[in-house]
């Protein structure tokens, strides 16, 4: 017989589990270095160019009534000025600054950021925000 020695497989221990995430919590209104959230520029741009034209809007009803194509481009011209004085939040990424350097790109992403927030912020689409 050989004198062959079997060793019992050495076990290993289980790896530590992944740590449950949690929800994030709701984002603040304004950014870490004080700037004003996308989804509030657009509120309180869509906000100021109604009160100015005098149009009855309480936060409770649908917004897109009272947007004509006049109004809009009052809208986005606010929000690109905004934008450009970095009042607006913005992430400091190449195709982001690319948007600010070319007017016509910029136009693109705020037609885009207020429809994108005409749909979904319930001061804008007359939907009374979800109760947890």
């Amino acid at each position: 017989m050989s004198n062959l020695k079997i060793d019992k497989p050495v076990t290993q221990a289980a790896p530590a589990a992944n740590p449950v995430k949690l929800a994030e919590a709701p984002k603040e209104q304004k950014s870490n270095d004080g700037r004003m959230s996308q989804r509030e520029a657009v509120f309180t741009s869509i906000f100021q160019i109604l009160k100015n034209d005098k149009v009855n809007f309480d936060g409770n009803s649908l917004v897109k009534p009272h947007l004509t194509e006049e109004r809009l481009k009052k809208v986005y011209d606010v929000l690109i000025e905004n934008f450009k004085a970095k009042k607006v939040a913005l992430k400091d990424t190449p195709s982001n600054q690319k948007k600010l350097a070319d007017p016509s790109e910029l136009r693109t992403y705020i037609t885009g950021l207020v429809n994108n927030w005409i749909r979904r912020d319930p001061r804008l689409n007359g939907k009374p925000a979800k109760k947890n």
